[in-house]
């Protein structure tokens, strides 16, 4: 916000030529390099929801709780240490946010215990984001201490300016660019690369330590007063003992009750003092709050669809949406500049108190609708078993009509599933089998026996073993959760001959192939759960040591398939989606980056009214 504040000002007709100084370029190449490497906050949420497999959203908003605290503390903080030691303040910040960034890096590094890594994610980025928003509120003071002049505030105004649209413009390329840099690009073994994007944090960081410490002489660094600061807090001190006292004068403010022994100026000067804390408190409170609609919005956008146009197959990556957020930032900085003289005239958002309401609102309403689109991306979520239940899932991979008995009786179609969910979990549950219907079907019951699990999912196959008897596998009970990153999951069955193995390759449009392999079980061949990359996906089928095309299929995101090849038949393949795909569009979270960023500007101008 700090960056915003005084670009949005009052405008003089007559501006003075800005001469940038070789310690102005070194700052605008710091805001070039910051904005260039700015994703923490959106790329650790990934890396928490994917890798770390902390899907809690409470957690988050537990974490961004508690740097709000953490930020307001460390305002306070830095306007003492500011006071006291001027010269260090932004030295002293760069060196504590380089450490929680290399935190960062070793936790994507780190290979063994996850508790571990996620011990170092959560306190480097508990860090991390504390001196992010300590370091947004230094900067503009420090850059002010460049023009301490007074008729150099026209320059001042126009710096801010560009320190502006500098940092917002490489912040949108960087959010244009990174996502595929993570998502492309493999390393350590893992189908993305988080390491390489926490280094350039690292980076980012150990720039502006050495910036700030070895061109520290083309600074303007203005003297600090630690005598007015010092006697300010004695004077503080000296109030609050005679409120507590009951000593102090009800009708006069409790700090007049230090002005007959530290005088009228300190009183005065320590009163606007804490209106400037006050104003910090508040900056606070709505950074937290917009960090953690990064985080909903990240979240949200990991659950939706995201297929820009079904015909060429690009699937946006969950952060790379981020970019409309800096986007309608350049667009509302400028328009709201522009028609704030006429919003002044016209006695509209004239005070300071009137956009702070104005941008609350425009806050809430952003909030309102990502709760409403949360509403409807639930609809899409497999909701896990109540605690003593489980879900069993019935595939029929037979060319009769199932007629099955568990808890009630339920018709499955040939080649088709059902899922029934919320079973009471027994010791030996048994699923029965009541009758088969169809053309040359035999009439066969029979009784399966399956494991299960408390919170979890398990499958039963069934299917004609020779047209006289009923044959069935039951998998392992496995959790219920789509793939992390919302790729389609699916698993490839069909009959073979006992012993032999099923080997399917799967060719996506990319041209990547993947290969999966199968055991056979009783006349069954049947592959894993294997996450496939969004888009028309070839399948082929081994036989007689070649490979025969099959089918083309379109997986969607979000998506869980079963595969049946029959391998008797040249091109057919069976298609069922047990798990619904992601039905809402990740068009519904840009009015949400509009009002935020809205309110975000409207928010920035209020500071100096």
């Amino acid at each position: 916000f700090s960056s915003s504040v005084t670009m949005m000002g009052d405008q003089d007709k007559k501006k003075p030529k800005l001469k940038i100084t070789f310690g102005l370029w070194v700052i605008l190449s710091y805001c070039l390099i910051r904005g260039i490497c700015f994703q923490e906050l959106s790329i650790s949420t990934l890396y928490m929801h994917q890798n770390l497999f902390i899907l809690e959203q409470h957690v988050f908003g537990y974490l961004y709780y508690c740097v709000s605290f953490s930020v307001m503390a460390g305002l306070l903080g830095v306007f003492l240490f500011d006071g006291l030691c001027r010269r260090y303040t932004i030295l002293v910040l760069a060196f504590y946010s380089f450490m929680p960034a290399t935190t960062l890096q070793l936790s994507s590094l780190f290979v063994g215990a996850n508790h571990v890594r996620i011990g170092l994610y959560l306190l480097g980025t508990f860090v991390l984001i504390t001196t992010e928003g300590m370091l947004k509120v230094t900067l503009s003071p420090f850059i002010a201490d460049q023009f301490t002049l007074p008729e150099m505030l026209p320059a001042l105004k126009s710096f801010h300016k560009i320190v502006f649209y500098l940092f917002n413009t490489a912040s949108a390329i960087n959010r244009a660019m990174m996502p595929s840099l993570r998502k492309d690009v493999h390393c350590l073994g893992d189908n993305s690369c988080y390491p390489i994007i926490f280094s350039l944090t690292v980076f980012k960081k150990f720039y502006g330590l050495v910036v700030f410490q070895v061109f520290y002489k083309f600074y303007k660094i203005a003297k600090a007063a630690p005598e007015p600061m010092l006697k300010g807090i004695k004077c503080l001190s000296y109030s609050f003992v005679m409120l507590f006292k009951g000593t102090s004068d009800e009708d006069r403010h409790w700090l007049d009750a230090g002005e007959s022994k530290y005088g009228s100026t300190v009183v005065e000067n320590l009163k606007n003092t804490m209106k400037v804390i006050k104003m910090m408190c508040v900056i606070a409170f709505v950074m937290t709050s917009y960090l953690q609609m990064y985080t909903t919005w990240i979240l949200q956008c990991s659950q939706m669809n995201r297929d820009l146009n079904p015909t060429i197959d690009y699937v946006l990556k969950e952060d790379q949406m981020l970019i409309f957020n800096l986007m309608f930032i350049l667009i509302f900085g400028p328009l709201f500049l522009y028609l704030e003289p006429s919003c002044i005239k016209h006695d509209i958002l004239r005070t300071g108190i009137s956009r702070l309401c104005m941008a609350t609102v425009l806050i809430a309403l952003s909030l309102f609708m990502a709760g409403f689109c949360q509403r409807q991306i639930e609809r899409d979520v497999l909701v896990s078993p109540a605690r003593g239940k489980y879900h069993l899932n019935v595939l029929n991979r037979s060319p009769c009509k199932l007629t099955i008995k568990k808890r009630n009786v339920y018709n499955v179609e040939p080649f088709k599933s059902i899922m029934i969910k919320d079973l009471t979990l027994v010791k030996e549950p048994i699923l029965k089998v009541m009758n088969l219907s169809g053309p040359q079907c035999p009439p066969m019951t029979a009784n399966i026996t399956f494991p299960a699990a408390e919170f979890h999912l398990s499958t039963a196959l069934i299917w004609l073993s020779g047209n006289v008897s009923l044959a069935s596998e039951v998998s392992t009970p496995r959790a219920i959760r789509k793939f992390s990153d919302g790729s389609p999951l699916a698993r490839y069955y069909t009959d073979c001959d006992n012993g032999t193995d099923l080997q399917v390759k799967g060719v996506n449009v990319h041209g990547a192939e993947v290969l999966l392999n199968a055991s056979s079980n009783r006349g069954l061949c049947v592959t894993e759960y294997h996450a496939h990359e969004h888009g028309s996906t070839k399948v082929y089928i081994k036989n007689n040591s070649t490979f025969r095309y099959v089918d083309q299929y379109k997986m969607k995101l979000g998506a869980v398939y079963d595969v049946y090849l029959d391998k008797n038949s040249s091109h057919k393949m069976n298609i069922d989606q047990f798990v619904s795909h992601y039905t809402v569009h990740v068009v519904w979270i840009i009015p949400q980056y509009a009002c935020m960023s809205l309110g975000e500007v409207i928010f920035s101008t209020s500071i100096d009214r």
